[in-house]
This record gives C-alpha cells, structure tokens and sequence, in this order.
C-alpha cells in the first residue's frame, strides 16, 4: 500500500473507529443530556474526544514496538488497528492518562539515563586528566614479599576481585566508575570489590591533587600479584 494512501487509510481508520468507540460511550452513559450547556458530556463531545483519545493509538503503538501501523497492507491488521481504535474512543480518559503516565515515565527514565552517562562520562574524564598530570610515582612490585606468600594472595582472590584489580592496573589515579567500565561490572558491585581489595593490602585510596576527589590505586603488594597475574 503507498505510503499517501496508507496515511489516508490510518487518519480515515482514526476518526471514523474513534467517534464510534466515542458514541458508544456516550450511549452507555447514565449522563445523555444535549443541551448547550452539557455539550461536554454530550453524544458529540464524546466522538470529539473518542476522535481525539484514537489519534494517540499510533503513538501508543510505537511505544510498544508494534510494527502494526507498517503492515496495514493485510485485512486483519486494518481490523486490528480499527479495534484499538474503537477501544481508544471507547475508554478516552483511561487511555489517555495510561499513554501520558508510560510516556512521562519512559520521558524520566531516559533523562535520568543521560544524566547518570554524563556523570560518568565526566568522572572518566577527570580521571584521565589526574593520570596525565599525576605526581605520584607508579607502584613498584614490593621487594619484602616472598613466592609463597604471593601463591597465597592469588588464592585469595576471587574472579571478580582479580578482574577488578587488573581493571586498577598502574595507574595512580583511577575512580570507582572507571574501574567499573574496566571490569564489566556495576559500579555498586565494583565499589565493593575495591574494599575488599584495600582490607587485603591490595589497593588504597588516595585523592586527586586537583579536585580532592576520591581515587584508588594498587598498592606495592597489587603490583606484585599483577605482575603474577599477567604471567
């Protein structure tokens, strides 16, 4: 079907569907008084508004991924889209506060994800700003640890710690949120793992000199059992 004639098939389905759904809610209505004064609740202020609650379906259909709309070529998907139509006039109010409460929902949802990405986005940047301009020397392997005690720390660890320190590597100035990306791990979980690395002697806090923020970074002991690691 093409495109211009399927658009006019849509907004034909729409107005004809949602006054239909819209009348006949205003013939179940205890409420069928006409006068002027009522025009609100009369039978054509519910096809207005049956019309109108219609005209939000492919809108509602597109939130829901429905390819519908794209496949009215077949009969049975015009009936189907009809159908939605009539329901929609039918149950005006209902659908048009359910599509505006899920709308405004999705709307928060993807703010709060654009915010939380910029936030991270920022804490990766200033991370590599304080790696570039960091004074403090990088971790040498510790010289007082001998082969057994090192075997005995690599036991200790479990895959997510030994991922999380190799994730920390040598650089002196590294954030939860870095490390996380590194890792493949949910900041919370990777937060966690950092103290269990910094209770084992493994890792420390430390500040960044130009923001005195919050990094971590591997001790001499991490940067021994790195470099075992990576054997």
């Amino acid at each position: 079907m093409p495109d211009l004639a399927q658009s006019g098939t849509v907004i034909a389905i729409m107005v004809v569907c949602g006054g239909l759904g819209g009348f006949a809610a205003w013939l179940l209505s205890s409420n069928t008084d006409d006068s002027a004064a009522q025009i609100r609740y009369s039978g054509y202020g519910y096809v207005v508004v049956g019309i109108i609650a219609a005209v939000a379906v492919p809108l509602f259909l597109s939130m829901a991924q429905s390819d519908l709309i794209k496949n009215m070529g077949t009969g049975e998907n015009v009936f189907i889209f009809a159908g939605f139509c009539v329901v929609a006039g039918f149950s005006a109010r209902a659908f048009m506060t359910t599509i505006s409460q899920k709308l405004l929902s999705e709307m928060q949802q993807k703010v709060e994800n654009a915010e939380r990405l910029a936030e991270q986005s920022s804490e990766e940047m200033e991370e590599l700003i304080d790696n570039v301009h960091a004074q403090a020397p990088t971790p040498v392997p510790a010289a007082d640890i001998d082969a057994p005690a090192i075997k005995k720390l690599v036991a200790s660890l479990d895959d997510k710690e030994a991922k999380v320190l190799q994730s920390t590597g040598s650089l002196t100035m590294r954030t939860a949120t870095g490390i996380a990306r590194s890792a493949e791990l949910a900041r919370d979980e990777t937060s966690k793992v950092i103290e269990k690395l910094i209770d084992k002697g493994l890792a420390e806090r430390t500040t960044s000199p130009r923001t005195g923020n919050l990094r971590f970074r591997v001790t001499p002991t991490g940067t021994t059992l790195l470099n075992h690691l990576k054997k």
